[in-house]
């Protein structure tokens, strides 16, 4: 979460709910035996609600508000506000929390709220002090926004705050008050499909984000929904006269992409040219491509309303469900730029049913029956037990139908001495092969993450992975179709190939084990056996 300040856990009998106090020095406060109530993970979500708070920083806009309740003690329309304003803001950090779990542990979050209702007494409502606790009415309800997953920003606890302000200030118009400045935080923003595409109406854009963009021309840019994106966008490129219009987001199954947002826009009444936005994590996006097309009155020939009236008369069925837009590409050897969407790549509207089949619209009107999505879009995970994992020289294997080989490891020949000994240490390489247990033509989904590998001195050197396993393995299966087809290989989705390397201390000279950790957190010792590194020269350019 990037958060820097040192926040310390402190056990104590004055909470009965897990809660944050202050703003100087901000504390976690746990009510006694709070393990004993909770298992591990539900704690780590409960730090996960408490820390946004923190990162939002909800206790300083609650003293900013308290000001004004105090102020106007006397006026009930103030104490609603106030209310409701605090009410929002849990709600805000339910969404971002889900927003940061995984699908599982998504399903566990509101049974967590549930439990706090059951465990615990109401605690001190201090105007310092966040609680994950609330009355049942408002546990009742922050589980019906859980439900309809709907994504509400720190924009919405400033609005409280803001909401407050007017009615203090219009009420007492004759009070002497000063401005507040305040600035929304960006929080991370989950996709969601939107269906006006053909919408030529300018979207709001956030002047400071735009600035920000201005100042920044390369680089990542935090965002918290989809009119942020725009204001991105125009801030790379303020001197053209087109409009930004509403964004669009696609689910991709192009074979070299992933999911991303495009920016469309439109000059006297035409769409003339588009931006395509790529997100991030942490609520952060950069901008993939930009380019014109030609002048259209309509972006998509077909928008989602109308796919659901040619989807309706097809089925015979009253209704259906909202669909979503899905860009698609046969497998090729051919790769072309994401600007060029109109003329390579097909777009379909998506319909999911509840008897997990799928149905398209194309923009020919036609109602395709074909599943299109790739099979690691569809792809159930088995069951996975930890207990059951076997251990062998070189392999760690799963039950859940793959395992992790060690294959080949190198080492620079001799320590690197740049620059007079700045940079001593010998670099080494990791190669490991995960593999389908059931064949090379059979897919599978690998969990968890490679932490590093111990040298033959003890010491453990860390493989800095960018991403898990899972999200390496998808984002290759996007290109692995396209380029068996350049290659004149078999596509085989069962054996997957990665690399690492970091730099060891200038002795070392062999290594022991691979330490993987599973996506529950587990941690397993593989053995190295029978792999001498392969020595290199060492890379003069290296940094």
């Amino acid at each position: 979460m990037k958060i820097k300040t040192e926040i310390p856990l402190l056990k104590t009998s004055e909470v009965n709910s897990p809660a944050l106090l202050g703003v100087i020095r901000p504390k976690l406060l746990l009510p006694l035996e709070i393990e004993q109530t909770f298992s591990l993970e539900q704690i780590t979500q409960i730090f996960l609600h408490e820390l946004l708070h923190f990162k939002r920083k909800d206790i300083v806009i609650n003293w900013l508000t308290q000001v004004l309740v105090i102020i106007h003690w006397f006026n009930p329309l103030i104490w609603y506000a106030f209310y409701r304003m605090k009410e929002e803001q849990e709600i805000s950090c339910d969404a971002l929390v889900i927003g940061r779990l995984t699908a599982a542990q998504a399903h566990d979050y509101p049974y967590i709220l549930i439990k706090l209702v059951e465990t615990y007494s109401n605690t001190p409502r201090l105007v310092s002090l966040t609680s994950l606790f609330a009355s049942q009415p408002q546990i009742k309800r922050r589980l019906i926004m859980i439900k309809k997953s709907r994504q509400v920003s720190v924009k919405w606890s400033l609005l409280g705050l803001l909401v407050v302000g007017l009615i203090a200030f219009a009420v007492f118009s004759s009070a002497k008050a000063e401005a507040l400045s305040l600035v929304p935080k960006i929080e991370a923003a989950v996709p969601a499909p939107i269906i006006d595409v053909n919408s030529m109406s300018p979207v709001p854009l956030n002047k400071a984000l735009v600035e920000y963009a201005g100042k920044n021309k390369e680089g990542e840019y935090p965002y918290s929904n989809e009119n942020d994106l725009a204001s991105i966008v125009v801030g790379n490129d303020q001197t053209d006269d087109a409009l930004a219009a509403m964004p669009l987001f696609v689910k991709s199954y192009a074979e070299d992409t992933g999911d991303y947002y495009i920016v469309p826009f439109v000059r006297n009444q035409k769409f003339v040219k588009i931006a395509v936005v790529k997100p991030l994590s942490a609520g952060k996006a950069v901008i993939a491509a930009e380019g014109s097309i030609s002048p259209c009155d309509k972006f998509l020939d077909v928008d989602a309303q109308e796919a659901m009236a040619i989807m309706k008369q097809a089925k015979e069925v009253g209704s259906v469900p909202t669909p979503r837009l899905v860009f698609y590409r046969e497998p090729s050897n051919s790769f072309q730029a994401l600007n060029n969407i109109k003329e390579y790549l097909v777009p379909y509207w998506e319909f999911e049913f509840s008897n997990q089949t799928r149905s398209y619209v194309t923009q020919a009107k036609q109602v395709v029956t074909k599943d299109i999505a790739p099979w690691y879009e569809t792809y159930i995970t088995p069951e996975y037990t930890p207990q059951a994992v076997q251990i062998e020289a070189n392999k760690l294997i799963r039950d859940d139908g793959w395992m992790l080989k060690v294959t080949k490891i190198t080492l620079a020949a001799s320590p690197y001495d740049k620059n007079n000994g700045n940079y001593p240490g010998r670099g080494f390489e990791a190669y490991f092969s995960l593999e389908s247990t059931s064949g090379k033509e059979k897919g599978f989904i690998p969990q968890g993450k490679i932490l590093g590998i111990v040298g033959a001195s003890g010491k453990l050197y860390e493989l800095t992975w960018p991403e898990s396993l899972d999200q390496l393995y998808i984002k290759m299966q996007r290109s692995l179709p396209g380029l068996a087809i350049k290659e004149g290989k078999p596509y085989e989705p069962g054996i997957f190939k990665i690399a690492a390397g970091a730099k060891a201390e200038a002795t070392e000279e062999a290594f022991t084990k691979v330490i993987y950790e599973d996506e529950k957190g587990n941690k397993f010792e593989i053995p190295i056996q029978g792999i001498t590194p392969e020595l290199t020269y060492p890379n003069p350019n290296a940094k």
